[in-house]
């Protein structure tokens, strides 16, 4: 990484942007109003929802829809559950502004793993099944040059049929290396942090508590549920790289209900879209240098 934290691409470029702040007195609003509305939050989605795009937790159908450049020649799989969902509004703009083709593949609940995860207490068979037609079609004619996912799973089942994070790390990674063989880099987002347990969410705090959201609706930071697997996996494979946005979704280890104006929250620990798209920027320049880095690998031949 380097001196703000951030991570390099293939080539070492680093992305030279300095980690951010908490809100201070006198910084301006992204909005004149809170936005969205916290009567609205929960409907504040991705767009790809509308687009039946989804695959719910019963289905074990693949679904796929395409968005960014149709004719790009860079090509970026996001795969996973509803927590590298939540990043589509801002990788579509990055996608349409740098000719990237944006692959999406999601399906509720279902985090992109060789591992058996559980649904209720029973194996996640609909997910399993999902998972494995996707790493064939990966692997096919569908192939990307980067894979970008995320999740709020963190534990798996073993073969002795136990719960363990070490099954459902070895599963993102043994996914990873057969990507990996075929040229397909991976970078994992960490999960959004959690609101707290037992306690009123955020978007009915910042309803109640109007004009002072930032002293009344704040919480410590936590790594998020699903990061820790993520990382873990990173750390298994020299083909795959961690972006830690954390630091942007909650600034200086403290989350809060609103941030410049921007509701942070929607659903339990999903954050709005309309506070990804504006945690664009700082999610591009993690990408941009890794899915470029890669292409330019590719071009020049000297992809694994």
């Amino acid at each position: 990484p380097d001196q703000s934290g951030a991570t390099t691409g293939p080539g070492g470029q680093p992305t030279g942007l300095p980690l951010p702040s908490a809100e201070q007195p006198g910084d301006p609003p992204f909005f004149d109003v809170l936005t969205p509305d916290p009567l609205q939050a929960t409907n504040d989605v991705p767009s790809f929802y509308d687009r039946d795009c989804d695959s719910s937790l019963e289905e074990a159908a693949l679904v796929m829809c395409e968005f960014g450049d149709l004719d790009g020649e860079l090509t970026v799989a996001v795969v996973g559950d509803s927590k590298i969902g939540q990043w589509m509004p801002a990788l579509e703009m990055i996608a349409e502004e740098r000719g990237w083709l944006v692959r999406l593949y999601t399906k509720s609940g279902c985090s992109f793993t060789a591992a058996m995860t559980e649904r209720d207490g029973a194996p996640y068979t609909e997910c399993h099944a999902w998972s494995e037609e996707l790493l064939e079609r990966l692997t096919g004619d569908e192939r990307p040059d980067v894979m970008v996912t995320s999740s709020i799973r963190a534990k798996a089942l073993d073969a002795s049929g136990d719960r363990s994070t070490e099954a459902l790390v070895e599963g993102y990674a043994d996914y990873w290396r057969t990507l990996a063989a075929e040229g397909t880099w991976v970078v994992a987002i960490s999960d959004t942090p959690q609101p707290p347990e037992n306690d009123v969410v955020p978007y009915e705090c910042a309803l109640e508590h109007a004009g002072k959201v930032a002293s009344s609706c704040s919480w410590p930071s936590d790594d998020g549920i699903g990061s820790a697997p993520l990382r873990a996996a990173v750390d298994r494979l020299d083909t795959a790289v961690y972006v830690d946005m954390n630091p942007w979704v909650c600034p200086e280890q403290t989350c809060v209900a609103a941030y410049r104006n921007v509701l942070t929250y929607r659903q339990g620990s999903h954050i709005t879209a309309t506070f990804v798209e504006v945690l664009t920027e700082p999610l591009a320049a993690y990408l941009v240098p890794v899915v470029e880095g890669v292409g330019e690998e590719a071009r020049s031949g000297t992809s694994s």
